[in-house]
């Protein structure tokens, strides 16, 4: 028990280790150039490590993991915790205690665990699912490498060479096998776990280096767009992505990658443009409604001005995003924003969330996208996932397509300010293909939102319209066919106004057959909100939804939404409705 307490004291810096031997500095660097998860509760960390408990993250039970262990797995029938389990993740706070404290103890409890993965890989010749998992196999090499460098610093040649250089081997011929690494952001793990294996001289590496930083060069065009927007559908993974680049770059092996200071620096300013005025991530793709890192505000011209208050527009045509947002200094309460997304890259991090949206209004959020909810196998992952639990329009009780092969790139057309509003356009061909859906987000902050959908078909369908809002709102008792109230918990309204009254509204919250009205409330756990679902039919079909602040504005914007859908020429919603010129009341 003495020595746990050292450690734990070492990790949490409260005092010099007069008595303790450091480590020398090629360990200390080595670690600061690998992949550690850092917990924000190092102490308990280390403790649970080192009592033989495997906790990846917060809301799963430790697992015991004594040798021999069934490096197979399953117990929480989690896809997420056994890539942990291979990523070797019980390690990273072993590593991160050894750095200030070189504690043998702490070595031989890494080693045995290396022992019994070479145990039932090697030895055996036993399989399991993320054994060589790309993204674990690329992590797991790192730290083969880092205990390549531990141990030859430590004296423990012998057991370096006996443990650590056949699973380092291992681990090298399988990556170069699994060349060209993947295209998503797991590809940069692969890359470093390899230049890790390398730089500490833990395996031959003739003629690797080269190859692996040719793939570097690779992954980077094809992680950030042109426009400096990742390609990965999620702003949580711009982020990441962003990061993981930074601290690649940081360990100087990747010298003669030249370009990417450039393109790094064209994603950091973008990452600003994330988040709503609350400093919240916009929870799109797989990403959470968390609070962003601080980013400073970007350098941009005012596009509307508002009484006092500027709003800007970013538009990522490569990447299909387009972002209006008050001022960085707008106060609290006027702060609004509205994330639009028309992309469908690939099948990675993608939802069925085709030109859907996320609305931020007056402080508040307003329409919002129900997050991630986790990487396990469970009913409520798959309707996260889905486009009735998005602002998206669902055709015949279908789901879009989120595979690689209907990927279709970017389907924004140009933006523009136009009468006092903000106006963002996007058009695709939907599901079913025969089917192109066109949508106009007109958008007056602290005043109203209008959203115009123009479906075109041969054949008849119904059309549901989704909406989602968070927890805290409710819709009131039916008054109208055509309007209807919103209220949130503090008492404020909002007005749904539709153009068509032969549509049929319908409120969810909450259901289990089938799951209807869930939002993420943290990892694998989700929350009853409202999802309000608009249902219409025909072949063709054209409906305006507003959403209105002001009961003054309401058959005012009614009577322009249908004048505007009646006419020909805006038969794919191609010109916006004009909005009066009135100030914020």
């Amino acid at each position: 028990m003495r020595r746990v307490r050292t450690c734990l004291c070492a990790l949490a810096l409260l005092s010099p280790l007069a008595n303790a031997a450091l480590p020398t500095e090629p360990v200390t660097t080595f670690a600061a150039h690998i992949d550690l998860v850092r917990s924000r509760h190092p102490e308990v960390a280390l403790e649970r490590a080192l009592a033989g408990q495997f906790q990846p993250r917060e809301g799963v039970e430790p697992w015991p993991l004594t040798p021999p262990i069934d490096w197979n797995a399953d117990p929480f029938a989690d896809p997420n915790w056994r890539f942990q389990l291979h990523a070797w993740r019980m390690l990273d706070p072993l590593v991160l205690a050894y750095v200030h404290d070189a504690d043998p103890m702490l070595l031989d409890r890494m080693l045995a665990l290396a022992r019994d993965w070479k145990r039932y890989h090697l030895d055996e010749g036993r399989r399991s699912e993320f054994g060589d998992y790309d993204m674990a196999l690329g992590l797991r090499a790192q730290k083969l490498a880092w205990l390549h460098v531990a141990l030859g610093a430590a004296g423990r040649e012998s057991a370096r060479d006996a443990v650590i250089g056949p699973l380092a081997q291992h681990a090298r011929d399988t990556l170069l096998a699994q060349m060209p690494f993947s295209a998503t952001n797991h590809g940069l793990f692969q890359v470093h776990g390899l230049l890790a294996l390398c730089r500490a001289g833990a395996t031959d590496c003739t003629r690797t280096e080269q190859p692996a930083l040719a793939e570097f060069e690779r992954l980077l065009d094809q992680q950030f767009l042109p426009d400096f927007g990742h390609a990965e559908h999620s702003p949580a993974y711009h982020f990441f992505a962003l990061r993981t680049f930074r601290r690649m770059l940081a360990s100087g092996w990747y010298a003669q990658a030249t370009r990417a200071i450039a393109i790094l620096d064209g994603a950091q300013a973008v990452s600003a443009w994330l988040s709503d005025p609350a400093g919240d991530l916009f929870a799109v793709g797989d990403s959470d409604s968390a609070p962003a890192p601080k980013r400073k505000p970007p350098q941009s011209d005012c596009a509307l001005r508002i009484d006092d208050v500027c709003y800007m527009l970013k538009v990522l045509p490569s990447t299909g995003w387009a972002i209006a947002r008050s001022a960085w200094n707008a106060p609290a309460q006027r702060g609004s924003a509205l994330f639009f997304q028309a992309a469908h890259h690939s099948a990675t991090h993608k939802h069925a969330d085709d030109l859907s949206f996320v609305w931020f209004d007056r402080g508040r959020s307003v329409l919002i996208d129900p997050g991630r909810f986790g990487y396990v196998r469970d009913a409520r992952r798959d309707y996260m996932a889905s486009t009735r639990a998005h602002n998206a329009v669902q055709i015949d009780g279908r789901n879009q397509h989120t595979g690689g092969e209907a990927a279709y790139g970017s389907a924004l057309l140009p933006s523009r300010i136009e009468n006092g509003g903000i106006v963002l356009r996007a058009s695709m061909q939907a599901i079913p293909r025969a089917t192109r859906h066109t949508r106009t987000l007109v958008y007056r902050p602290q005043r109203m939102l209008l959203v115009l959908d123009a479906l075109r078909s041969d054949d008849a369908h119904e059309y549901t319209h989704w909406f989602q809002f968070g927890s805290d709102v409710m819709l009131l008792p039916d008054t109208s066919s055509v309007m209807r109230t919103l209220r949130f918990d503090d008492g404020t309204t909002l007005h749904l106004v539709l153009s068509r009254d032969d549509c049929d509204v319908r409120a969810h919250r909450g259901e289990t057959a089938p799951l209807q009205g869930w939002i993420t409330s943290g990892y694998a756990r989700a929350a009853p909100a409202l999802s309000l679902a608009i249902r219409c039919h025909g072949t063709d079909s054209l409906l305006g939804t507003a959403f209105v602040w002001h009961t003054d504005d309401l058959e005012h914007v009614r009577a322009e939404m249908i004048d505007v859908l009646a006419h020909p020429r805006h038969a794919d919603v191609g010109t916006p409705m004009t909005l009066q010129q009135e100030s914020t009341r």
